[in-house]
């Protein structure tokens, strides 16, 4: 097993070279990953389930596809995003002049990004906060409204899914959020989000929403 680092940017160089389809995923296979980049099995499932736990991939989850953990992995716009920045970093010592990068983290993933972009970089994580963190919730919410068509839910659930949203952003507002309504709002969001999902493209999106979400419902 090699380290950690090293398979998440060999999974992706190879994930930035696959071709994309017209929605602009390049989708590939755990056989196709290993024969390209010469990675083990466990160390491709480590380094995708990362890259799939920051939103930085995408993948596909289903029965039958040992020894893999998922059917296929694409990268996201945040992932294509992370190899244009190691790309254009010095592979030595950064510029004087370049910009500091900061990377925010919505869970334990600190080194895993700091490992792949070079440069000055500032890693704000949420899930050690102990006070309510506008920021990240904000956040959150807005990567769900971003991503509220792709869920397809139904009548009742979207307006179920509406009316927390509304309660969380009614609480971000006041001088003193309330985080008992602000968890219990986030926590009905989570689960309206995991029983909407009819399908394997609406699992892929409401996995990564209820991902987004776990650490920081545990941190209110």
């Amino acid at each position: 097993m090699i380290d950690l680092d090293q398979s998440v940017q060999k999974l992706l160089d190879f994930l930035a070279k696959a071709p994309r389809d017209e929605s602009g995923y390049g989708w590939t296979t755990g056989d196709e990953i290993r024969n390209a980049t010469g990675l083990e099995p466990a160390d491709i499932n480590d380094a995708v389930t990362l890259l799939a736990g920051s939103q930085c991939a995408k993948w596909l989850q289903g029965s039958g596809s040992h020894p893999w953990q998922f059917v296929a992995v694409a990268l996201t716009a945040k992932g294509r995003a992370l190899k244009q920045r190691t790309l254009k970093a010095s592979p030595t010592a950064p510029a004087p002049s370049q910009s500091p990068i900061t990377v925010n983290v919505r869970g334990d993933f600190s080194g895993l990004v700091a490992g792949a972009v070079s440069g000055p970089t500032t890693i704000i994580g949420s899930q050690t906060s102990v006070t309510l963190d506008r920021a990240a919730v904000s956040d959150a919410i807005d990567q769900i409204k971003k991503h509220r068509g792709d869920l397809l839910l139904g009548p009742m659930d979207a307006e179920s899914l509406d009316r927390e949203i509304q309660a969380v952003e009614g609480e971000l507002k006041v001088e003193s959020p309330r985080r008992s309504i602000v968890k219990t709002a986030l926590t009905s969001i989570a689960e309206v989000v995991k029983g909407g999902a009819k399908s394997a493209a609406t699992s892929v999106i409401a996995n990564g929403i209820i991902h987004l979400l776990k650490d920081l419902i545990a941190s209110l």
